[in-house]
């Protein structure tokens, strides 16, 4: 009778070790690279372009976030200046930070620098949260619950109707539109150690000069508000 109990839970084990195999293959480690492309010497346009591509497609996700990158890539490359006039890319930067974080996710943001003449260039800051157990991408609603909303909208408003002082993402002061109102639809979000991060555009809620906004939450304080 011992025997065969030993031979089925070996059995057992077997088949659940085979189950694991065969499964959704998940990767907690995500390893992120570069795709880099620089302007020659003599050419019009002046482009320094880094985006991130994610090693291993494990999800349809991966492959959709893979190929949005390389895709933003191609319409710079594609639409760049052979004229100063002609109204077209003449200078470009891209780059992407990865975040270590606590929060079971692989937070990455986007930035991308385009000019096309005028007083200055423009800016776009993304983000894209990996969930670190299906490798799923994480929208606003995954991540949060239907209160926080209007949690994180309350607390930075208040933040900057107090006049606390923020920071943008270059470190420097930020100085706020009178009467401006956070809406955190309109902000990037992404998780960096023990903080949940909201980052505003400019003009959203200051002018250009004050670069973007950053508003940071540490785990602890809004742990009732996470889905992750």
């Amino acid at each position: 009778m011992t025997t065969k109990i030993l031979k089925s839970m070996s059995i057992g084990l077997i088949l659940m070790f085979q189950l694991a195999c065969n499964g959704k293959n998940v990767d907690n480690n995500l390893k992120v690279n570069s795709l880099d492309y620089r302007s020659e010497e003599n050419t019009v346009a002046k482009y320094e372009l880094k985006i991130p591509q994610i090693e291993n497609e494990k999800s349809e996700d991966i492959t959709y976030f893979n190929a949005t990158m390389k895709e933003e890539m191609r319409y710079i490359l594609e639409n760049l200046s052979t004229d100063e006039n002609d109204g077209k890319i003449q200078d470009a930067y891209v780059n992407f930070e990865e975040y270590k974080n606590n929060f079971g996710v692989l937070s990455i943001t986007v930035l991308s620098n385009v000019y096309t003449g005028g007083a200055h260039s423009t800016n776009n800051f993304e983000s894209y949260n990996i969930n670190l157990k299906d490798n799923s991408i994480l929208t606003f609603d995954k991540l949060f619950t239907e209160e926080a909303k209007d949690y994180f909208n309350m607390k930075i408003n208040d933040m900057i109707k107090n006049k606390d002082k923020v920071l943008n993402t270059n470190g420097n002061e930020v100085m706020f539109f009178d009467n401006c109102e956070a809406n955190i639809a309109n902000a990037v979000v992404y998780f960096e150690g023990d903080n949940v991060v909201f980052v505003f555009h400019e003009y959203d809620l200051s002018p250009y000069s004050s670069g973007m906004p950053v508003f940071k939450f540490d785990k602890k304080d809004v742990k009732k508000y996470l889905n992750i």
